[in-house]
This record gives C-alpha cells, structure tokens and sequence, in this order.
C-alpha cells in the first residue's frame, strides 16, 4: 500500500491522479523518489496526451513506465527485495501495469498488482482487472533492466 501511496502523492501533486482508490491517507513520498521535478513534469506530459507518433508514444510509454517502476521501489519497506514479475504499458503510456512481488513488514514476501491511470493509482483487484487484465499491453521490462 505504501507504494500506492507514493506512486499517488506525487502524481496527485502534478495533476495527473485525481483520485486514489483504496488509499485513506497517502504517505508523503521520498525527497528523490522521482528523480526531480523534471521526470514528474515529463510524467505529467507523457500521460497528458493520447495520441502521437510511434515514436512519441514510445517516450511516454518509457517515461511513464520507469517513473512507475521507480516509485514502486522508492515506496517498498524493503527495496531491495523487489522481484518484478511484469511491467507494461497500453500504446499511449497512459495505463501502466506493474506485477511485483516484495517484502512486507512482517518479512513476508507478497505479491502486487499496480494499475497506475491518468484519473487514479490502485492496488485494486477492480482496478487491475479494468486497467490490466487481459489487454495486449506492451511489455516495458527493459525499464527495469530485463528483456
């Protein structure tokens, strides 16, 4: 949840994220969890648009992908034991897909499903099967460093 938490504080202070769903009271996220106000501004502007050339939709799927991927982290009791098992984006770089799994609090590994939208940030299982379940996303694994 903590991760749902500082995924939405930042896209919520950028205007991306209106809402969060199944978050009460979000944590404030990291001093660098996004990289700088510059990749929050680029995130804003990639999930901004909905149509474009293949290459502009290239960026914005990359921008908005590797923000995802690096909030997910920066937002984990324990980094280091992220295991990603997908992360993917629909064609504009609007809807991003995230499939983890992470150590919780009580040291038990989990598994995490991410639905990150233009209008909200969910670990849902609604959200998910709406925004995820079942679309021919493409496949941004090479964010995070598997092909």
């Amino acid at each position: 949840m903590r991760a749902v938490a500082t995924i939405a504080v930042a896209l919520l202070s950028i205007g991306v994220v209106t809402s969060v769903a199944g978050a009460q009271q979000p944590l404030p996220p990291k001093p660098d969890a996004y990289g700088g106000i510059d990749d929050r501004a680029a995130l804003a502007k990639a999930m901004s648009h909905t149509h474009g050339s293949a290459s502009d939709n290239d960026k914005r799927r990359y921008i908005a992908a590797k923000l995802v991927a690096d909030a997910v982290k920066a937002g984990l009791n324990d980094p280091d034991s992220l295991q990603w098992d997908d992360l993917y984006t629909n064609e504009s770089g609007i809807v991003v897909c995230a499939e983890y799994r992470a150590r919780n609090v009580f040291n038990g590994m989990v598994r995490k499903y991410l639905s990150v939208t233009r209008s909200v940030a969910s670990e849902t299982t609604a959200a998910w099967n709406k925004n995820c379940s079942g679309k021919g996303f493409f496949s941004e694994k090479y964010v995070i460093g598997q092909w």
